[in-house]
């Protein structure tokens, strides 16, 4: 349960479980905070009067999910005795507000949910002593019913072109299923926004007659119900509309004046679109005086154009054709779009684009142009028909103006923008006169000169000092040490921390903003041998009155600095009744509340620095009682 913890013990027995119980909580942050309780177990023949009993005990319920659900339970006792209840050992949650105790002790939930279901019982407490309930389960029953359509679409429903319809599904189950249409195997409904139980699919501006069909699902099944949506013919619309492509951006279109036109045609309206769903508002129109026959310019080449025709009487325009479809013939490319460039190395550019939107022909390759800062050259180079390409050879820490232009068998096409991009500098050369000299037993002293003013490539910004140990047989042990020196104008440095009589190899690199230079030769150097730990004051022994503290203390001296080791009976002490106090040199063992044992012990101070042999210096401590 959150924040909390139950403890339930099955069966309790007066001998074995009459005790103390303690809750520890612990979160690492101060003292662990404690509360007890004690548990005293009567036998059947000492239970006192007036101890709570149950007269009518939980029983095995059922309910419909949604329904309201009854538990029922009644004790008595002297006084009379709180009545609480328990969910799967779990104090009932009674801030649900779904959850009430009415009557002093009956459990009444509403609006059941499947999470409701699980084991009850009732909990009688007074002041003599507390008294459990039966267990009983609640079970939550669901129903469950496929999916039917309760108003299906009709079989067919019968509309004049350019009319609007609203086609109405209605579908019920339980659960509840989710109602979407479908156009063939083209989806309608969005995933994300699928109604339940209920769609109504909206058509407007029909010139084509189809099948839509309403699909009900839920976890038990889907079910599909099939409707044709049927365009009647118009007599007073041009009539057997022909289409012609003559080039990639021209159609010729003729066609038949209306058969009962509204009135003495005098003219006629072509509209055309690529997007044949958009409303008729929103298509390209043109105009024709007289004469069944026009040619539209302008058009995108390789595209599927849709048009319509709406013969104008006196009385005004009236319905629109039947669609036709014709599609524009191929020709040059378009531009191609989204040019990227990367530059990843000093004389390396990393290009990518995407292909022309209107390919006109078919792209049988590309023309990539370039020109730079440093020679004023334009270059030109022709490749494959792909979307990415890697420009070599270039000048390092350069400006190149690039773009691209795509060509078919008819020439080429417009060409992108120019994109600026800067080439990476080369790293760095390395430092000069690299020196490196002992200072003490611990640290050495490395100094350097900047690389040469042609082998800087770049601005400097610090230096990195790689440093590693060499064993006798003068090999490379152990992991190298990197220290960085972020100012450009240190040109020396010491390093610390090393070990004494020890043999170093040392390298300079040089850093820019592109990283790491070449690094110097290494350079080896010796650290001057160290001095070995030794004790000057020693603990000494001690006699204490059980209870009360004790310290011991230890002084170390050598190079490098000891570390101070304290462990009683040659063990190493780690109880949190000692701590240690480290004060230079000197180290304080204090222990808290001494406790008496058997025999005397020895307390060892152990100091070390890795230098011979660890320094070792005992102590006794007698604890009298």
């Amino acid at each position: 349960m959150p924040s909390g913890t139950v403890l339930r013990i099955e069966r309790v027995r007066s001998e074995r479980d009459k005790s103390i119980y303690e809750c520890v909580a612990d979160n690492g942050v101060g003292e662990p905070a404690k509360a007890a309780a004690e548990l005293n177990v009567l036998s059947e023949d000492t239970i006192p009067l007036g101890f709570p009993r149950f007269t009518i005990h939980p029983t095995v319920r059922a309910v419909e999910k949604g329904r309201t659900a009854l538990l029922y339970c009644e004790a008595e006792g002297n006084p009379t005795p709180t009545i609480y209840w328990l969910k799967n050992m779990v104090p009932v949650n009674l801030d649900d507000p779904r959850l009430n105790i009415i009557h002093g002790s009956y459990l009444q939930i509403s609006e059941a949910k499947e999470e409701d279901e699980g084991t009850y019982e009732c909990v009688a407490e007074n002041s003599i002593g507390s008294s459990f309930s039966d267990l009983a389960s609640l079970y939550i029953k669901v129903r469950r019913v496929p999916p039917y359509f309760s108003i299906p679409p009709e079989p067919v429903y019968e509309v004049m072109p350019g009319s609007n319809l609203n086609l109405t599904c209605v579908a019920v189950g339980s659960p509840s299923p989710y109602v979407k249409w479908r156009k063939g195997s083209f989806d309608l409904t969005p995933e994300y926004s699928v109604p339940v139980g209920k769609n109504v699919l909206q058509l407007k501006n029909i010139w084509e007659s189809a099948n839509y069909t309403c699909v009900a699902s839920s976890k038990l099944g889907n079910i599909e119900s099939v409707t044709t949506v049927l365009v009647k013919e118009s007599d007073s619309a041009p009539r057997n509309v022909q289409t012609c492509s003559l080039s990639s951006n021209t159609v010729v279109i003729q066609w038949d004046p209306p058969k009962e036109p509204n009135g003495e045609v005098t003219g006629y309206k072509v509209h055309f679109k690529t997007l044949p769903n958009l409303p008729t508002t929103n298509w390209n129109t043109q105009n024709v005086d007289s004469g069944t026959f026009t040619t539209i310019s302008d058009l995108t080449p390789q595209t599927i154009y849709t048009i319509r025709i709406q013969a104008l009487t006196s009385r005004g325009f009236g319905p629109l054709s039947a669609p036709v479809q014709v599609e524009t013939q191929e020709g040059v490319p378009s531009q191609p779009s989204n040019l990227l460039t990367k530059s990843i190395s000093p004389t390396t550019i990393q290009l990518q684009w995407s292909h022309p939107e209107h390919l006109g022909e078919s792209v049988i390759g590309y023309e990539l142009y370039w020109n730079d800062t440093f020679t004023q050259k334009q270059d030109h180079h022709t490749i494959p028909a792909i979307n990415s390409y890697t420009l070599s050879n270039l000048y390092p820490d350069t400006i190149y103006q690039i773009w691209v232009a795509a060509k078919s068998k008819h020439g080429e096409g417009a060409a992108t923008p120019p994109v600026s991009v800067k080439t990476d500098q080369y790293l760095p050369g390395e430092p000069r006169n690299v020196k490196v000299e002992p200072v003490s037993s611990t640290s050495l002293q490395v100094q350097w000169k900047p690389p040469a003013n042609k082998d800087k490539n770049g601005l400097i910004k610090g230096y990195q000092i790689h440093i590693q140990e060499k064993d006798e047989n003068n090999s490379l042990v152990g992991a190298p040490i990197r220290l960085d020196v972020s100012n450009e104008d240190v040109e020396a440095y010491n390093i610390t921390e090393l070990q004494p009589d020890t043999t170093y190899a040392v390298q300079v690199a040089a850093v820019t903003r592109k990283g790491d230079g070449t690094p110097s030769h290494p350079r080896t150097a010796k650290t001057r041998g160290g001095d070995p730990p030794r004790i000057v004051i020693a603990p000494r022994n001690q006699t204490v009155i059980r209870g009360s503290f004790a310290s011991f203390d230890c002084t170390a001296l050598g190079n490098p600095k000891p570390i101070i080791e304290w462990r009683k009976d040659n063990r190493r002490i780690t109880s949190q009744r000692y701590t240690v106090q480290e004060m230079s040199s000197v180290s304080v063992l204090r222990i808290e509340r001494v406790r008496s044992e058997r025999g005397k012990s020895i307390y060892e101070c152990v100091a070390d620095n890795g230098v011979g042999e660890p320094a070792k210096a005992a102590a006794e401590l007698n604890v009298l009682s």
